[in-house]
């Protein structure tokens, strides 16, 4: 074949072949291009970023809470059944069915009784309307592989609530509900602007969880708080943090006044960190043989993650016959 054919068959193979190249507009890939590829990832016209490692956890909505879900009620002094009908937002009848062995004509103090709270509309307040504040929930992994939790609530009204209660809930990074336990108070009684954690302790294996959430099951107002509850002061006290943050001593006496004796006394002690979060709980309950209007304690508070910074001490108090001072 002549040099001119030869030259005339290489022009009409590119004319053929290089348009289509062009107009393909692919790149080389690394490997045949010796250079490292550039990915860029998809973008939809949402606010999530598709290429994130560590998506965050969804905020569950609380479900419903159960109904009905009743809790216990001491009869005090005055009370009569529609009295206590009323200040629980239920019928007389309610009350009595719930309660069948309770004479209404004969209601003696000390009495328990069971209340049906009913909570299907009520998703943000208690039974009685008593809203508190809510705090983080606060979740430690135990080495036996269970989870102790802590969910801080503050009484923000000006009187004190008792039969304070919850549930705290355990969600995984989908926003699934993975556990779910009752929660309640170390103490009955809260005082107006005190702090009281809820406490439940999840049994292992837990699961998968990212997110704890807390929900208030029940609260009501103190009826007849000066009648029912001791009052008291706290004096000598000595709260001292041990090397390393991870215990605090704690000492002093309550004494209580015109000198009533307590037929039980409890003292909780709450350890917060540097940044103000709970750390750390402790229920001292003064031994039955030792019950006096003036009472030394002296117990320690452990940490159960963070180095504590300081402790704060309330108590509890009451007593069958607290009209009735010592002789």
């Amino acid at each position: 074949m002549s040099n001119k054919r030869i030259f005339a068959l290489a022009i009409l193979f590119s004319v053929i072949f290089l348009p289509g190249c062009a107009t393909d507009g692919t790149q080389p890939t690394g490997t045949e291009a010796g250079l490292t590829p550039q990915i860029t990832p998809y973008q939809k016209a949402t606010s999530v970023i598709a290429d994130s490692d560590t998506p965050s956890v969804p905020t569950p909505m609380p479900p419903p809470l159960p109904s009905p879900t009743p809790f216990m009620y001491t009869v005090v002094e005055n009370d009569t059944l529609i009295a206590i009908a009323v200040r629980f937002g239920i019928t007389l009848d309610e009350l009595q069915v719930a309660n069948p062995e309770v004479n209404p004509n004969i209601l003696s103090l000390g009495t328990q009784l069971v209340i049906p709270v009913s909570f299907e509309e009520q998703e943000e307040s208690t039974a009685s309307g008593v809203t508190l504040g809510e705090g983080e929930v606060e979740c430690f992994p135990i080495r036996s592989g269970g989870v102790r939790c802590y969910w801080l609530v503050t009484n923000t009204l000006d009187e004190a609530v008792e039969n304070i209660s919850g549930v705290i809930r355990l969600y995984d990074q989908s926003g699934h509900q993975v556990a779910s336990k009752n929660a309640v108070t170390l103490l009955n009684l809260l005082e107006p602007e005190m702090q009281a954690p809820l406490s439940t302790f999840f049994e292992p294996p837990v699961g998968d969880w990212q997110l704890a959430q807390g929900q208030i099951l029940t609260a009501v107002t103190v009826n007849q708080y000066e009648e029912r509850y001791l009052q008291g002061q706290f004096t000598g006290l000595d709260i001292e943090v041990a090397e390393g943050g991870l215990q605090a001593e704690v000492n002093g006496n309550l004494a209580f006044e015109s000198g009533k004796l307590p037929d039980y006394v409890w003292i909780l002690a709450i350890a917060y960190d540097r940044s103000g979060e709970l750390v750390g709980v402790k229920r001292w309950e003064a031994p039955l043989d030792l019950l006096a209007d003036s009472l030394d304690f002296s117990f320690a508070v452990f940490s159960l993650g963070r180095p504590i910074d300081q402790v704060t001490l309330q108590y509890e108090a009451r007593s069958a016959n607290s009209t009735e001072p010592l002789p």
